[in-house]
């Protein structure tokens, strides 16, 4: 997967939705730039410590 479609699935993975337009050229410019030796590992860490995720796994009563 090149930088765009990776960011993409972990949008519609960890949210459930499409990404907004500005979160997905952060982060595809992130891994583009591999800013501070970001890693695809830290992107999919950053959306796993999302508060949006943390809000969708206590809507669905998941604790963790």
């Amino acid at each position: 997967l090149d930088n765009e479609e990776f960011v993409t699935r972990l949008y519609l993975t960890f949210m459930n939705r499409e990404p907004d337009e500005e979160g997905l050229n952060y982060w595809v410019g992130t891994l583009d730039e591999l800013e501070g030796d970001k890693t695809r590992k830290d992107v999919f860490d950053g959306f796993a410590c999302a508060p949006e995720f943390a809000s969708i796994c206590a809507e669905a009563g998941i604790i963790r």
